[in-house]
């Protein structure tokens, strides 16, 4: 596997996993308790409520796992 690929590979699920954490899994974990979202996801999504508060984060947690998955597939398909 060319090298630069794995590296443009491994910095875009970084950047997905960063961005996953940050806007899924800790509006999620604050949801769960009943406390305010954290500042990025209010910037992004503003203050969603009702059921729109957990289907958000969730959303954004399985789009970033179908990102990782699909990028990781890219070093396989990109061979001769």
């Amino acid at each position: 596997m060319d090298e630069n690929l794995k590296h443009f590979v491994n910095g875009i699920q970084t950047v997905v996993v960063i961005a996953a954490v940050s806007l899924g899994i800790i509006p999620l974990v604050q949801s769960i308790f009943d406390r305010r979202q954290s500042g990025p996801f209010r910037f992004i999504f503003n203050e969603p409520t009702g059921s729109a508060q957990w289907i958000i984060p969730v959303a954004v947690i399985v789009i970033a796992a179908v990102i990782v998955i699909a990028v990781e597939e890219l070093p396989k398909r990109a061979r001769p």
